[in-house]
């Protein structure tokens, strides 16, 4: 073919090439919009959705950075709490750190060696020693009973705030406990000694009733024999306040309450709008709920959906104290719903054990400060109460160190009113404020 004829055919094949190019155009065009359109309904689908659940993530406590009792507490309390939860998820939990510091503190006093070495590693008071313990003890009880807890004289007195803790120790007609350690528990803890004939019935009937008087009849059977016991260590605690801003009981209304694993129940929800110490961090919403005196409920509420147990594990003495600093006072509405636990453990050795108080529970334990015959614990059993509603809280707690002897011897503008409501699992304390020690702490699974 010619030059001619050549350039001939390629006009008449040019607009074939151009349309073709042309619909290549128009279809990367249309892809495009495609594209920028889907990712714009996207991304608005996106904002309008909840964001993803926070993770909680599960934390080793720094023994290290105990530096005062109410650390000590609170670390020993938050490392207890944690093993018992993981044995008994889904369920509603409630324990006293500061009754179990009370018992083994005492029984502490008796240990030496590895034993007590153990012990103070579990208490927190690796760094702060056996007698920073007991002076605290003492400084606690000294402050309950000196404090009129609240002056105020337009409170009624029956709705002042009552908070006891007693101590005692119970010997079997064969046993004894060494003269200098029942000075000790006598002076530091307020401990009466008694010693009982425990092949006798009577004898559990006796301290079954010595717990009752003391918790005002809210734990009447501590314990439910006397075996494997030769010497008993008994702490008992009891707390009944009424909030500082009372729930209206007009108000209360019953609301569904989402348990774990998707279920849900109808409870009695109560709900105030007040100004409450408050805050918001990490996916939780913390309220602190004031009592007359000077002691707070404070309420973990995890968004929705959130597993109560992953913020349990994630709790820390550290970070507990990092929460109540951001608390800020601001006015919103508390939806909280009224409930009662009643919990009671058996023996908690096996998780005093898992904490690293591997000795005191064997025939190799060091008690010998405690009495001329060898001894070890047999087991703890703590037992508690806790009544929450439009008026204040009442709880109670007993722990018992069961002792037994051994073969061996060894600014601006203000937000706008924050949403409380606890419509779903939640986690709480109630805690002195005066240095933040935890007297008890617990997990709302099924409100009843």
């Amino acid at each position: 073919m010619d030059e001619q004829s050549q350039n001939m055919q390629a006009s008449e094949n040019a607009p074939i090439l151009h349309k073709e190019h042309k619909n290549k155009l128009w279809f990367i065009a249309i892809a495009v919009v495609i594209l920028l359109t889907a990712g714009g309904i996207y991304w608005h689908y996106r904002k309008q959705q909840p964001t993803s659940q926070v993770q909680f993530t599960a934390v080793t406590q720094d023994e290290g950075q105990v530096k005062t009792m109410a650390d000590a507490n609170n670390y020993f309390g938050f490392n207890l709490y944690r093993d018992i939860e993981k044995k008994k998820p889904d369920t509603n939990l409630f324990v006293s750190p500061l009754s179990l510091s009370q018992a083994l503190g005492m029984t502490a006093n008796g240990a030496s060696g590895t034993t007590l070495t153990e012990m103070q590693k579990v208490l927190g008071l690796s760094n702060l020693g056996l007698d920073n313990a007991n002076q605290y003890s003492r400084t606690t009880l000294d402050s309950l009973k000196s404090s009129t807890v609240n002056s105020n004289p337009e409170i009624q007195s029956g709705d002042k705030p009552t908070s006891n803790i007693a101590n005692s120790l119970w010997a079997n007609k064969n046993s004894s406990f060494l003269p200098a350690f029942t000075d000790t528990v006598s002076k530091y803890y307020d401990g009466t000694s008694q010693s009982l004939d425990f092949a006798n019935p009577q004898s559990l009937l006796t301290i079954n009733q010595w717990v009752s008087d003391r918790t005002n009849a809210k734990i009447t059977n501590a314990l439910d024999d006397l075996s494997n016991a030769d010497l008993l260590l008994i702490d008992a605690i009891y707390f009944k306040s009424s909030w500082e801003i009372p729930f209206d009981v007009s108000q209360t209304q019953n609301t569904s309450f989402k348990t774990e694993n998707n279920g849900s129940k109808t409870i009695p929800m109560m709900s105030n709008q007040s100004s409450y110490t408050y805050a918001e961090d990490n996916g939780l919403q913390i309220v602190a709920l004031p009592y007359l005196g000077n002691y707070s409920m404070v309420a973990f509420l995890p968004k929705q959906g959130t597993n109560i147990a992953d913020v349990v594990s994630s709790m820390t003495f550290a970070n507990y104290q990092d929460y109540i600093k951001k608390l800020s006072s601001q006015d919103g509405i508390v939806k909280l719903p009224k409930f009662n636990i009643q919990y009671s453990d058996t023996d908690i050795l096996s998780d005093l054990t898992d904490l690293g108080m591997t000795t005191a529970g064997t025939s190799q334990a060091d008690f010998s400060k405690m009495s001329d015959v060898p001894q070890m614990i047999s087991a703890v059993i703590h037992k508690t109460f806790i009544s929450t509603d439009e008026k204040g809280t009442e709880a109670t707690a007993s722990t018992v160190v069961k002792m037994m002897s051994t073969a061996v011897g060894p600014g601006s503008t203000p937000p706008p009113p924050f949403q409380f409501t606890a419509d779903h699992p939640f986690f709480f304390t109630i805690q002195n404020n005066t240095d933040n020690s935890i007297i008890f702490m617990g997990t709302v699974n099924d409100p009843s």
